[in-house]
């Protein structure tokens, strides 16, 4: 099998465009103690918009290892949506592909499934472009209709009691402040735990409370003051970034057990 080389991030800007004219786009950025990872980059298109043929070509030019491959061609006949992922980073370069199960999880819910018994929503498939041995598969569990309470509390569990105040109040304050602009009391939230290594996280899904990056600023800087972020390298993203809409937050342990908070927003179209 042939390792993607160290020019995967051309690679991959070249690919998509080329076989996903549809696909929406996300940027985000992660922070923790001492640094901020920007270079970050995420793709989405409907399952049926790419032909089975064209999505083997492109898993085999973005050098999916077949251990991958073989489980992700076995789940993706279910799924509604297929994400391409990219972190690029000075020593390597992390792929990630990603499945959604979003119409799975919502017949569960119409034929009568628990709304607060969790869901696997997606699944993502990881791998190191100089390492492709280093693999991951994450499934992340929905808990359909939790309340902001609730979430409240499992997002204060993920990250664990050492967590400084600040942060799991800005999170709470932000996730508090879309549920009010909404007048409803329920968001998306999902949660990853890694067997075998510390890592463990949570994603909160903000897209339909409406919010750019400019209207929670104050927000994300604290977010980032609580776990040391490089404050000069957090405003200049902020800066760009001000006139994206916010999609996600995610936050919790990675593999080492330190502390992350990764902000989501949407890229805007050309033109707008």
């Amino acid at each position: 099998m042939n390792v993607i080389s160290d020019s995967a991030a051309d690679l991959f800007h070249q690919l998509l465009p080329e076989m996903c004219q549809d696909a929406g786009m996300e940027q985000s950025f992660k922070m923790t103690a001492g640094s901020v990872v920007s270079n970050r980059l995420l793709l989405a298109i409907d399952r049926n918009k790419i032909k089975p043929g064209d999505l083997i070509q492109l898993l085999d030019r973005l050098a999916m290892p077949e251990t991958l491959k073989s489980d992700f061609l076995k789940e993706v006949t279910e799924a509604n949506k297929i994400g391409f992922g990219l972190e690029t980073r000075a020593e390597f370069v992390t792929i990630k592909v990603y499945l959604e199960f979003w119409s799975r999880l919502i017949e569960s819910l119409d034929t009568g499934g628990s709304q607060y018994q969790p869901q696997t929503l997606f699944i993502g498939y990881k791998w190191d472009n100089r390492q492709p041995s280093r693999t991951a598969v994450d499934r992340y569990l929905c808990y359909p209709l939790l309340s902001v309470t609730g979430i409240a509390r499992r997002s204060g569990l993920i990250l664990g009691e050492d967590t400084p105040a600040s942060l799991t109040g800005a999170i709470q304050q932000l996730v508090s402040q879309g549920a009010s602009r909404l007048q409803q009391d329920a968001f998306v939230y999902c949660e990853v735990r890694a067997p075998g290594n510390k890592r463990r996280s949570f994603d909160i899904n903000v897209y339909k409370s409406g919010f750019y990056v400019r209207d929670v600023a104050e927000t994300i800087r604290t977010m980032g003051t609580s776990i040391a972020t490089p404050t000069d390298t957090l405003e200049s993203l902020l800066e760009t970034c001000a006139d994206h809409r916010l999609g996600h937050i995610s936050g919790g342990r990675d593999p080492e057990g330190n502390t992350f908070v990764t902000i989501y927003t949407e890229v805007p179209e050309s033109g707008e």
